[in-house]
């Protein structure tokens, strides 16, 4: 039963009468009211799809996510993406690991494979994620050695994202690059600094395909890059 149709019926009888029914059935509705925007906030905490015994009113998904620091994905439907919410602690699992700071960025839209988005160390490993970024896995592999700067190698926590294509909008200053170093500060191991991205544009660069030789072919000349800053 409502509390527009319990009130009048449990007041006193002198609020029985016409008036004061009316007057306690307002009240009433108004308790229904409060009753529902907290069934909602309830809900609300625990996401569960459409037509669910919870189910989630689908203007509050996005609110969520931006409190649990899980934004939706281009595309992801309400479903999907509300089930993601409700087990938002194993997506924060991986938080701290390079396994989850590719699965971010390519949840960000960036893109993943050998030819997108590579993790390279400074000390002998890198990886690119094969897959999308809810179940993709990471292919590991080595280098010799990769240096950002002239520090010595004893400071050997340092990482650069590498997109070994082109990525369209990702300049420096723009909101791309923003949403990027957000993602990264947001994912990366605390112990880990971040050196900045790099965007293959065309040809060969110094260090990158891994293992290129001084005096292959192509290697200098033709090579365009571009960077962007950790900032």
């Amino acid at each position: 039963m409502k509390y527009a149709d319990y009130q009048p019926l449990s007041s006193p009888g002198w609020l029985q009468r016409k008036n004061g029914a009316a007057y306690q059935g307002a009240l009433g509705t108004e308790l229904d009211v409060a009753v529902d925007r907290i069934r909602q906030a309830v809900l609300a905490s625990f996401p569960d799809a459409p037509g669910g015994v919870l189910a989630t009113p689908a203007d509050a998904l996005d609110h969520i996510g931006a409190d649990r620091l899980l934004p939706r994905i281009a595309g992801e439907a309400h479903a999907a993406y509300a089930e993601r919410l409700r087990t938002a602690w194993d997506a924060w699992l991986l938080a701290g690991t390079y396994t989850g700071l590719l699965r971010a960025l390519a949840r960000a839209g960036f893109p993943t494979g050998a030819t997108g988005m590579n993790i390279i160390q400074r000390t002998k490993r890198y990886a690119y994620l094969s897959g999308d970024g809810l179940t993709g896995t990471p292919v590991l592999l080595t280098h010799n050695g990769f240096d950002f700067d002239g520090t010595p190698r004893t400071v050997w926590n340092q990482f650069v994202v590498l997109f070994a294509s082109d990525v369209s909008g990702l300049t420096v200053g723009s909101q791309l690059a923003l949403a990027l170093n957000n993602v990264v500060r947001l994912w990366k191991p605390a112990k880990a600094r971040y050196m900045g991205a790099v965007v293959i544009v065309s040809g060969v660069v110094w260090g990158w395909p891994i293992g290129t030789q001084w005096g292959a072919a192509g290697n200098w000349g033709d090579g365009v890059s571009r960077f962007i800053p950790p900032t």
